[in-house]
């Protein structure tokens, strides 16, 4: 019985195997073993571009250059018109959602709750403005 041994770690094996019963390895059939592994070729890191410093007034968050966002105008927005802050902000459900709520309570109290909703409006988007830029990283 011709019997070959492992190359990994040397333990007689049965001709017809084609796997290692001490280590797993695979074996190699029909010739010469290799006892060396190849040398390994050394792994060059792919050059990455320097990155790019953000612009005074943005900030980098999660990949993306965010802008700061005003408050005060985003207040002035709601000011203005019910639910334009929030849409400032990118908040449209938020935006229409105020502007639904204006039309039904205004209809529903005969304009006389039109100033609450303007107030809530206006300082919700105030407030929405400083929590989107504080979760964007900006300081306060």
């Amino acid at each position: 019985m011709d019997e070959t041994k492992c190359a990994k770690c040397g333990s007689p094996a049965l001709p017809d195997a084609r796997f290692c019963e001490s280590c797993g390895a695979p074996l190699v059939t029909g010739g010469v073993q290799p006892t060396q592994k190849p040398p390994a070729q050394a792994v060059v890191p792919p050059t990455q571009p320097q990155a790019q410093q953000p612009a005074p007034g943005q900030v980098e968050a999660h990949y993306l250059h965010v802008e700061r966002k005003k408050p005060w105008l985003a207040a002035l927005l709601g000011i203005l018109i019910v639910g334009f802050g929030h849409f400032y902000l990118g908040m449209w459900l938020k935006g229409i959602g105020l502007i639904v709520l204006a039309i039904i309570v205004s209809l529903l109290t005969a304009f006389l709750g039109a100033p609450i909703i303007w107030i809530i409006s206006c300082v919700w988007a105030y407030f929405d403005a400083k929590n989107y830029n504080r979760k964007a990283g900006y300081p306060e």
